[in-house]
């Protein structure tokens, strides 16, 4: 019956295509989204729901005492805290490090997350290197900002305006302060690689590492095998963020290499599946 479905889908998909090429694209974008696939810019929810579905605590229940099992997360790319106000809501009995270099983002998460007692806020970034940084952005405060300056003319979009601003390693942060986070996340518009290799020494004690790529990666020419081997190499499951539950991927193909906003999880493998 299986092999009877297979084939009745395969040809109807032909028949879209031949009939109507425009039908035929939605069609292929609604398929790609139903995995996961460049529905990343509306996800916040899910991502954090699936990152929290792998940390064994939070099934005990979202309100258990702090002092019990605290969730330490890494919002690093925080812009103005939209990802931490959703781990907040989600489990709010967590303890939260957000890094953000741009001081006009940094300044609106501050506003946004000022009665949080648990919120502790840095003003840097993270990358592979401790050195200093142009940022450059369409307007002060974008959520696309990045260290690489983009082309997207295709989208109307001029990154002009550009910021020095402070980098860090994750490796040397929690050296000096003592901490290692249960939850890492990571959304620095496709510099997500360079973050990875300057957490080279903590990596293998991080729980879950959930991070996005995507368009951004084009211009940084950074691709999903980079990500594929780095996980690989360190014993982490990596799973696509879908509108349902968390997708495993377990092999690497080349139709993988999708350039649109995307969120991905690993999980470290002593985590149960």
């Amino acid at each position: 019956m299986n092999r009877i479905w297979r084939r009745f889908s395969r040809d109807l998909v032909k028949l879209i295509a031949n009939s109507n090429s425009e039908l035929a694209a939605i069609f292929e974008r609604d398929m790609s989204n139903k995995q996961g696939k460049g529905i990343g810019s509306e996800s916040t929810y899910n991502e954090v729901y699936s990152a929290l579905k792998f940390y064994a605590p939070h099934k005990k229940g979202p309100t258990a005492p702090l002092s019990l099992d605290p969730l330490i997360v890494f919002d690093v790319g925080a812009n103005i805290g939209n990802y931490t106000k959703e781990v907040l809501k989600q489990h709010p009995n967590c303890v939260i490090f957000a890094f953000e270099p741009s001081v006009s983002s940094g300044s609106k998460f501050i506003e946004n997350h000022k009665t949080a007692m648990n919120v502790t806020f840095e003003a840097f970034g993270f990358s592979n290197e401790i050195t200093s940084k142009t940022l450059y952005s369409d307007y002060p405060g974008s959520p696309i900002s990045s260290l690489t300056k983009r082309n997207l003319e295709h989208f109307g979009n001029e990154f002009k305006y550009e910021e020095k601003v402070k980098m860090e390693t994750i490796d040397n942060y929690c050296a000096v302060n003592g901490i290692v986070p249960n939850l890492l996340k990571i959304d620095v518009e496709g510099h997500e690689l360079d973050v990875l290799m300057g957490s080279l020494s903590v990596v293998d004690k991080i729980s879950i590492i959930q991070f996005e790529f995507g368009g951004c990666n084009i211009d940084t020419r950074t691709f999903f095998q980079d990500f594929w081997y780095f996980f690989k190499q360190h014993n982490f499951r990596i799973y696509r963020v879908t509108k349902d539950k968390p997708l495993l991927i377990s092999k690497y193909i080349e139709s993988d290499e999708y350039f649109s906003t995307t969120n991905y999880i690993a999980v470290n493998s002593r985590v149960p599946a």
